[in-house]
C-alpha cells in the first residue's frame, strides 16, 4: 500500500491526550482477556469463533447451567471469575442486559460489546428505557460499551473475531460500521478481495462509544492507514465532521452513508435508532473534504481495493486494453462520463505494438482491441510486450486491462495459456510499479470462477486490484485520481 506520512490530524493531539484514547481502546483492540457472558452450551458463537481464531488469552464463558464449555471452565457469573477481564461480550436476553453490565462494572471490565438487540431501535419506551439503564449503569463502573445491537470487534492482531473465514493476518485497513451485516460482509468479502485489515468495528446503536470516538483513535493509530465507514447517524454530528475535515488529508476515508433518502433514513432509524439527518450536511461535507462518497456495499469494497493497492495516480490519461470492441467503446464512454482521458498513443509505442505483427483484427490505437487471436501468440505471453509498451507512453497514467474470460476460453489455447496472461500483468506492473487495474469477466459457471477465483488471488497477492467489470474498474480509478490529485501528499509510493 502507499505510504502515509505523519498525520497532521495527529500534531493536533497532544501526548497526553492521545495516550488517554490509546488506553481507552486497548481493551477494545488488544484485550489480554475476555468473557462470554450467555455463552451457548453446544459451544457455538462469539465463544467458539474466539477460541478458534487463537485468541492469546484467558477465556471465560459465563453460563449458569454449563461447568465446562469447548474445554473452558464455565462460570455462573462473572463475579466468580477468578482473574481480571478486560473485555466482555454480552449475549443475554434484554431484560438480562443491565444486571450483566452491572457485574461487569463490579468486576472492573474495561469494555464491553453487547450483540444483543431490542432497545433504541426497537423504538419502544421500554427499549430506550432499558438503553439508558444500561448506559448509567456502565457510566458509573468506568465501563465503556459498543453498541448494543452489533457484532463488536474483529481484530486480527489481538486474534479477536466476531465472524469465521476470515484473515488472520493483520493489515492497514480499519473500518467503523453502524451495520453488522455489512460489518461480516467487509471481513469475509474484501478477504477474498485481497484486502488485509487492522480493524473492524461494528457498532450498532452507539450508545456509548460512537463513530466519532473511533474515528479519533483510527486517525492517531500509526497501523490504520486507510479508514472505511458505514454511517447512519451519529450523536455527535459536529465533531465528527470535524474529526473527518482533520483526518482526510492524511489517511484516506472512504464512506458509505446510509439514510440519505426520506424512507432509508426511516429504515436507519428502526436498525439503530440513530437520527440519520440532513443529508444535504453530509454531500457538503464530501465537497468540502474530498471525502471518497460511494453508494453501495460494493462500490465501498471497490474504493477500499483500489486506495489499499494502486500506487499514486497523478494524472486521469488511462489506456485500456483487451479484446472485444463493444466492450473497449463502452469503456471509453465510461471514461468521458467520469472525466478521464483515453489519449492517443504517442508515435513510438504505435510504432513497438506495430512492430508485434499481431493477427488481423488488432486495434493497436487507444483502447488497444487486441482480439483472442492476438492474446494467445506467444502463448499468452505477448501479452507482457503490449503492455511494455503500453505503460512506457509518456501520455498514458493509468492503465485498466479486461480479460474476457467466456471469449478466451471458447479457444482450448485461451484457456490454456490463460495463466500466462496474468503472469505477463504480474511482471509488467511490479517492475514499472505502474497504476493497473484488471476486470476479470467471468459467465458465473462454477469451472470459470474457479478459475477466475485462483487468478485474482495471484493478483491481488501481487497488489494488483482485480473488479468485475469495465465499469467498476474505472470508476475506482476515478476516485482513486480524484482523491490523490486533492491531497497529493497523502499516498506516497512505498519505499
Amino acid at each position: 500500500m502507499a505510504q502515509v506520512r505523519p498525520s497532521r490530524g495527529e500534531s493536533c493531539v497532544n501526548d497526553s491526550s492521545r495516550q488517554a484514547i490509546f488506553e481507552r481502546f486497548r481493551p477494545i483492540f488488544y484485550p489480554t482477556s475476555l468473557a462470554v457472558i450467555g455463552a451457548s452450551r453446544s459451544g457455538g458463537g462469539f465463544l467458539k469463533r474466539i477460541v478458534d481464531f487463537g485468541f492469546r488469552g484467558p477465556i471465560y464463558p459465563i453460563n449458569p447451567q454449563a461447568h465446562e464449555i469447548l474445554g473452558l471452565k464455565a462460570y455462573p457469573r462473572l463475579t466468580a471469575v477468578p482473574g481480571p477481564v478486560d473485555y466482555a461480550i454480552i449475549s443475554v436476553p434484554p431484560s438480562q442486559v443491565p444486571a450483566a453490565m452491572a457485574d461487569c462494572a463490579a468486576v472492573g471490565v474495561k469494555a464491553t460489546h453487547i450483540y444483543t438487540s431490542g432497545f433504541a431501535e426497537s423504538e419502544e419506551p421500554q427499549g430506550l428505557r432499558l438503553q439508558d439503564e444500561v448506559v448509567k449503569i456502565a457510566r458509573a463502573g468506568g465501563v465503556r460499551v459498543i453498541g448494543p445491537n452489533c457484532m463488536g470487534i474483529y481484530s486480527p492482531s489481538a486474534r479477536l473475531t466476531f465472524i469465521d473465514g476470515v484473515s488472520a493476518d493483520p493489515g492497514e485497513v480499519a473500518v467503523v460500521s453502524q451495520s453488522g451485516g455489512f460489518s461480516t460482509d467487509l471481513a469475509r468479502r474484501g478477504k477474498v478481495r485481497g484486502l488485509r485489515y487492522s480493524k473492524i468495528a461494528s457498532i450498532g446503536n452507539s450508545c456509548d462509544l460512537t463513530a466519532a470516538d473511533f474515528l479519533e483513535y483510527y486517525a492517531i493509530d500509526p497501523e490504520v492507514r486507510l479508514i472505511g465507514l458505514y454511517l447512519e447517524g451519529d450523536r455527535d454530528v459536529d465533531r465528527l465532521f470535524d474529526l473527518i475535515a482533520r483526518t482526510i488529508a492524511v489517511k484516506p476515508i472512504v464512506m458509505l452513508k446510509g439514510g440519505r433518502l426520506r424512507q432509508g433514513a426511516q429504515a436507519a432509524l428502526q436498525h439503530t435508532g440513530l437520527d440519520a439527518g440532513d443529508y444535504g450536511r453530509w454531500q457538503a461535507l464530501v465537497a468540502d473534504t474530498g471525502t471518497v462518497a460511494v453508494e453501495s456495499l460494493e462500490e465501498l469494497l471497490d474504493a477500499l481495493v483500489g486506495l489499499a493497492m494502486l500506487p499514486p495516480l497523478r494524472g486521469n490519461r488511462l489506456a485500456v486494453v483487451g479484446p472485444g470492441g463493444g466492450v473497449s467503446v463502452t469503456a471509453v464512454d465510461t471514461c468521458e462520463r467520469l472525466g478521464l482521458i483515453v489519449p492517443r498513443l504517442c508515435p513510438d509505442t504505435l510504432a513497438a505494438l506495430a512492430a508485434l505483427n499481431l493477427p488481423a483484427g488488432s486495434v493497436i490505437k487507444n483502447p488497444v482491441d487486441s482480439q483472442v487471436d492476438s492474446l494467445i501468440v506467444e502463448e499468452g505471453r505477448v501479452l507482457r510486450r503490449i503492455l511494455e509498451a503500453v505503460v512506457a507512453d509518456p501520455q498514458i497514467d493509468g492503465v485498466m486491462v479486461h480479460l474476457n474470460m467466456q471469449n478466451l476460453f471458447m479457444r482450448a489455447e485461451g484457456r490454456q495459456f490463460f495463466p500466462n496472461m496474468i503472469d505477463a500483468i504480474i511482471d509488467v506492473t511490479q517492475r514499472r510499479r505502474t497504476p493497473l487495474t484488471v476486470a476479470l469477466r467471468s459467465t458465473g459457471e462454477p469451472f470459470m470462477e474457479e478459475i477466475r477465483y485462483q487468478e485474482q488471488q495471484r493478483l491481488t497477492a501481487a497488489r494488483i486490484p482485480v473488479f468485475q467489470t469495465p465499469t467498476h474498474a474505472l470508476e475506482t480509478m476515478a476516485k482513486v485520481i480524484h482523491f490523490d490529485r486533492r491531497y497529493p501528499q497523502t499516498r506516497q509510493p512505498s519505499r
